[in-house]
């Protein structure tokens, strides 16, 4: 690194518990010098050649959303400060701190129901490096506001669980368009022409959630898959003109959650992380959902 550089370190753990994994990593990309480690808590150190303390704000954020993906949740920041080569603390920048952490988007506050270790599928460090990071910075481009309200419907934002499970249906559309772009399956026309919503989840449960929806599409594919397509219905009719059958209570909560797997398993899928890497926490993951809960047996009985 050239001499006079100031970056930014973060640490990040939970209040009630440190983070069991240890790893350590290193690298450039760009204009950026990146160092993450972890014991106990995890670091990460970037430097600007430039000093550009904006942009490395932009790419932590980049860096945190990517390690959602693979821990489930973000982990929260415990502290944050402006450092030189030796990892000297440097003034002068304070306020450009608390301005970056109190408008920081609420999403970054993940929702208590993903903060367990049920919800890690492998460790994100692993598969950190430029190629994967340059990956990950076009692939989240180009979702876009997909990945954005993914990340909102799984926050700590207070919303209803029922409508959380609504969205999160309704952004299987425009995801299933897009993979579909991208020669991960074929999508099949519809009425008319189109493609509708039914359409979309089954493709994508195809494709990725054999595991995750096998209980579901063994028992009853076609009403699961309409029961999905209702729930999300709701949210554009009145209750009095809306009298189909939707999940209810805290089934919702269930499919969040179910549905929060599908969609990181379909990410790891397009970096090219192969599934045999997360398959037995995926299972574990699973098995929480279905059994933790002792929702599954109740849902696939009343419903299906």
């Amino acid at each position: 690194m050239s001499t006079n550089l100031i970056g930014i370190k973060i640490k990040q753990r939970f209040d009630n518990g440190i983070l069991s994994s240890t790893f350590k990593s290193e690298f450039k990309f760009e204009k950026f010098f990146i160092n993450i480690q972890q014991a106990g808590y995890r670091q990460i150190i970037i430097f600007h050649d430039e000093n550009n303390v904006e942009d490395i704000f932009n790419l932590f954020n980049s860096i945190d959303r990517y390690m959602q993906i693979f821990d489930g949740k973000f982990i929260p920041i415990i502290s944050m400060e402006t450092i030189n080569e030796k990892e000297q603390v440097v003034s002068g920048f304070e306020e450009k701190i608390k301005s970056f952490l109190e408008t920081r988007l609420s999403y970054f506050s993940s929702q208590d129901i993903y903060k367990g270790v049920h919800s890690k599928l492998c460790e994100p460090i692993s598969y950190l490096d430029e190629k994967i990071l340059n990956s990950w910075l076009q692939l989240q481009d180009e979702l876009d506001l997909i990945h954005q309200s993914f990340l909102y419907f799984t926050c700590d934002n207070h919303m209803p669980i029922d409508i959380r499970l609504a969205h999160i249906i309704e952004n299987l559309e425009p995801l299933s368009k897009y993979i579909s772009e991208k020669n991960k399956f074929y999508l099949s026309v519809d009425v008319d022409g189109k493609t509708i919503l039914k359409t979309h989840i089954d493709a994508i449960i195809c494709k990725y959630g054999n595991i995750l929806f096998q209980s579901e599409y063994l028992k009853d594919k076609d009403t699961f898959l309409q029961l999905l397509v209702n729930s999300r219905n709701r949210i554009m009719h009145t209750k009095r003109k809306f009298n189909k059958v939707y999940i209810k209570g805290p089934v919702n909560l269930m499919y969040c959650g179910k549905f929060s797997l599908l969609y990181r398993t379909i990410l790891l899928d397009i970096l090219g992380i192969k599934e045999t890497d997360y398959l037995s926490n995926l299972q574990k993951d699973l098995d929480f959902y279905n059994s933790h809960l002792n929702l599954i047996n109740d849902f696939i009985k009343n419903y299906l």
